[in-house]
């Protein structure tokens, strides 16, 4: 019931394993059609080698922005902070200084056209009318190790 797609990606920053060329080509799958991490810009993305191919982690992704530093970062990663493999990390959420503000929108549509109203929770976010603007997230390196300890150990990668 998934649908399989090929994706190439130019690699921006290397942060764990050992790609020598610039960009990756990988299959990625997903039961709810093209991929969610497609609709980014720049996305920190977990793939594993298997046979000669490399494939992507399902669902396994992190949305990332430059900051002001020159380094990039993500939002507050929930779920990653509550997957039980991270209930003893010292990692914690910083307040980060994006180029630009980063927003997600709190209203969601379903196929049916019902509309949500999607939470993002305070301080890490700030409720800007009918957005969500990232406060608090952290560099990439410490997103790895969140999805490192917590998704990925648990699906036996680490």
């Amino acid at each position: 019931m998934d649908e399989g797609f090929i994706a190439k990606y130019e690699i921006l920053q290397r942060v764990y394993g050992r790609f020598r060329p610039d960009t990756i080509e990988f299959v990625a799958y997903d039961h709810y059609g093209i991929p969610a991490f497609s609709k980014f810009q720049h996305v920190l993305l977990f793939v594993s080698a298997d046979s000669g191919y490399y494939y992507h982690q399902k669902y396994m992704y992190n949305d990332v922005y430059k900051t002001t530093s020159g380094r990039w970062a993500g939002p507050y990663a929930m779920l990653d902070y509550k997957h039980s493999g991270n209930d003893d990390t010292k990692i914690k959420p910083i307040r980060i200084d994006f180029l630009e503000n980063v927003y997600y929108s709190t209203k969601f549509k379903d196929a049916e056209g019902k509309t949500y109203t999607l939470e993002y929770p305070e301080p890490y976010f700030k409720k800007v009318g009918d957005s969500a603007m990232v406060v608090y997230g952290n560099y990439v390196r410490e997103l790895f190790r969140l999805k490192k300890n917590g998704f990925l150990s648990a699906r036996g990668i680490f």
